[in-house]
C-alpha cells in the first residue's frame, strides 16, 4: 500500500539492502518534513516501519536459517564421529579377536605337544609286559625246587596255581590295556 507511493523503489533482496533503503527513506522523511510535505513524510514513515518489520523478519528467517544449517553440520559432525568410533572399536575387536584366535590355536597346539610327549615317554617307562608278582616268582622257584627232587605230582599242582596266578595277572592287564587305551582316545577328541 504505501509501496504503491514509492514507485522507484529498488529490489530489496537481502537485509544490508533494507537497512540502506531505510536509512535513504529516513533522509527522505527529514528532508520532507523541512519543506512542509507532511503527507510524504508520513508516507516515508509508514513505509519505514513496514520495511523495519520485515527487515526483522528476514533476519530472523535467516537466523533460524543459520541456526537450520550449524544444527545439520552438527549433526554430520556428529554422526561422522560416532562412525568413526565404531569403526574404531570394531577395528579393536576384529584384532582382538584374531589375536585371541592365535592364542587359541597355538595353546592347543603346545597342549597337543606335550600330551604326545607325555604318552611317548609313558609309553616308553611303561612296560608292555607286566612283572610278574611275588606269589607267581615263589611258586617258579618251588616248581624248580621240586622238579629237582623229582616230586613230578606237587609239580603240576604249582604249575596249575601259577598258571591260574598268571591268567588272573593278564586278564587284569588287558582290562587295564583297554581301559588306557579308552582314556587316551577321549584325551585326544577332547584336545581336538
Amino acid at each position: 500500500m504505501s509501496q504503491d507511493l514509492f514507485p522507484n523503489e529498488p529490489n530489496l533482496n537481502t537485509a544490508n539492502e533494507v537497512e540502506q533503503y531505510i536509512k535513504t527513506l529516513l533522509q527522505y522523511q527529514d528532508s520532507c518534513e523541512k519543506s512542509a510535505e507532511y503527507m510524504q513524510a508520513d508516507a516515508a514513515q509508514k513505509r519505514i516501519v513496514e520495511l523495519k518489520k520485515q527487515l526483522v523478519q528476514r533476519r530472523r528467517k535467516e537466523m533460524q536459517q543459520a541456526h537450520n544449517q550449524q544444527e545439520q553440520e552438527i549433526e554430520r559432525a556428529h554422526l561422522e564421529e560416532y562412525n568413526q568410533f565404531n569403526q574404531f572399536w570394531d577395528e579393536k575387536m576384529q584384532k582382538f579377536n584374531d589375536e585371541a584366535s592365535a592364542v587359541e590355536s597355538e595353546l592347543l597346539n603346545k597342549q597337543q605337544n606335550e600330551f604326545n610327549k607325555v604318552s611317548e615317554e609313558l609309553e616308553r617307562t611303561i612296560p608292555s609286559r607286566p612283572k610278574e608278582s611275588s606269589d607267581v616268582l615263589n611258586l617258579k622257584k618251588r616248581e624248580e625246587y621240586l622238579a629237582k627232587q623229582k616230586k613230578y605230582t606237587f609239580i603240576q599242582f604249582f604249575v596249575m596255581l601259577r598258571h591260574r596266578k598268571s591268567k588272573n595277572r593278564e586278564s587284569k592287564q588287558k582290562k587295564l590295556t583297554i581301559r588306557n587305551t579308552k582314556q587316551k582316545g577321549l584325551i585326544k577328541q577332547t584336545l581336538s
